[in-house]
């Protein structure tokens, strides 16, 4: 951004913002009061939060409502009161929450916000001394989109003595907020304690930090992308074949689109499980959410899903069989031409009634080379654990297995009559 004599270019801001309609958070400190100085001849809708948390706050109020009347600019004012536990957390929260519903209802495009350089320094620090993963790096960035709104920070390149220094020539009125120099805030501590101190140490510390922090999320910035473009396909082989930081990344994404939130922790003992040599597990991720690993398969899944229909075990009869999730129907007809969608069934009597259930203890295959257990061949063939149990069986009314769904259909049975079976999944 172009500088003029060390003051803030606001002609480029407002080049910047065109014609469109501007709402900004005005709090009475010097940061907030600059910018709405120097956007004060575009008229944006002013937003001041009285926070109820100071004796003077009145006096922010009165400073703000005053070089409004005298601009004649549209004011409005939003009373917050909480507790004080996590409150400045609280309050960005609820500040970002109400400047989005202001600028709906006002059909205006861009949010503006006084974050300057000093700011993204202290978030930059914040973030790392907590240890938080890279990609929430804030940067050097002046826009962020959200919906069809645009948040705009056009001082964030600009440092705090670069805002006094403005405020002091253009004799814009501010207010000093007093909380900032109580150290029971952890921002307050890093700007007042820590930040001095690290500076005295490395004059430069400042701007290597936040070189170091935009650099951390550009970097992230190109990790998003890229992973939207890659094709594993829940290929754990695939997955195994990219580095942790993509991995770290896809997972994250794919979270995301299963509208799944995954700490650092959850995500890193995501990539160790799929990472693993097991072939059956699974890793709950929320209270409703797991991460299943099958094989070479992996997936996030509903805690509650099954493929069950909860009416087994029951009879089933010739013809159309009605069930919660799935219809069978089923019919005797000695044509051997396939038909499409059924399964080819030889039987050696004409019955009118069969058993549709799940598997149990002790189920047995039969074939050519003799009997085999259900579970064994589930094993062998390499078929989800976290599927077997809502697997389809039909039986006979001695409990022989004809047909497990999609698996196996017995042929060691007579061949007088030829048995036609086809499911349909409702949730297909």
């Amino acid at each position: 951004m172009n500088r003029i004599n060390n003051i803030i270019d606001f002609k480029s801001i407002i080049k910047k913002l065109e014609n469109n309609k501007i709402v900004v958070s005005v709090s009475g400190g010097v940061d907030s009061m600059v910018l709405l100085d120097g956007l004060s001849s575009i008229h944006p809708i002013v937003v001041h939060f009285n926070h109820n948390s100071r004796s003077d706050n009145s006096l922010d109020e009165k400073l703000v409502k005053d070089f409004c009347f005298k601009k004649n600019l549209r004011l409005i004012i939003i009373n917050l009161t909480f507790s004080n536990s996590g409150f400045q957390e609280k309050s960005h929260n609820l500040r970002k929450k109400h400047l989005i519903a202001i600028a709906k209802k006002n059909f205006a495009k861009y949010i503006l916000t006084a974050h300057h350089k000093d700011d993204l320094l202290e978030s930059t620090l914040m973030k790392i001394i907590k240890g938080s993963p890279f990609e929430s790096f804030p940067g050097l960035i002046e826009t962020n989109s959200y919906s069809d709104l645009i948040f705009f920070k056009p001082l964030i390149h600009y440092s705090k003595e670069d805002l006094i220094k403005y405020a002091k020539e253009k004799n814009t009125p501010f207010r000093d907020d007093k909380s900032n120099n109580n150290n029971k805030y952890f921002r307050n501590r890093v700007r007042n304690t820590l930040i001095p101190l690290l500076k005295k140490e490395n004059p430069s510390f400042g701007s290597s930090l936040i070189e170091l922090g935009n650099y951390l999320s550009m970097s992230s910035d190109y990790f998003k992308d890229f992973v939207k473009n890659i094709n594993i396909s829940k290929s754990r082989n695939k997955f195994k074949s990219y580095n942790l930081t993509t991995q770290f990344f896809y997972l994250k994404y794919l979270a995301n689109k299963n509208n799944i939130y995954l700490s650092k922790k959850k995500i890193n003992l995501a990539i160790e499980l799929i990472n693993s040599k097991k072939s059956n597990a699974e890793l709950h991720v929320g209270k409703s959410k797991k991460l299943i690993v099958a094989y070479d398969k992996f997936e996030f899944q509903n805690i509650n899903d099954t493929n069950l229909p909860n009416e087994l075990p029951s009879e089933v009869t010739l013809g159309d069989n009605i069930f919660s999730k799935y219809d069978i129907s089923i019919f005797f007809d000695n044509d051997k031409k396939n038909k499409k969608g059924y399964s080819k069934i030889c039987y050696n009597k004409k019955a009118l009634k069969f058993i549709l259930r799940t598997r149990e203890n002790g189920d047995k295959l039969n074939f050519d080379y003799g009997t085999k257990k259900l579970n064994k061949h589930l094993v062998d063939i390499k078929y989800p654990k976290h599927l077997r149990d809502s697997l389809l069986i039909l039986t006979d009314l001695q409990n022989k297995i004809l047909w497990v769904d999609g698996i196996y259909i017995n042929k060691t049975l007579e061949r007088n009559y030829v048995l036609w079976l086809r499911k349909i999944d409702k949730n297909a």
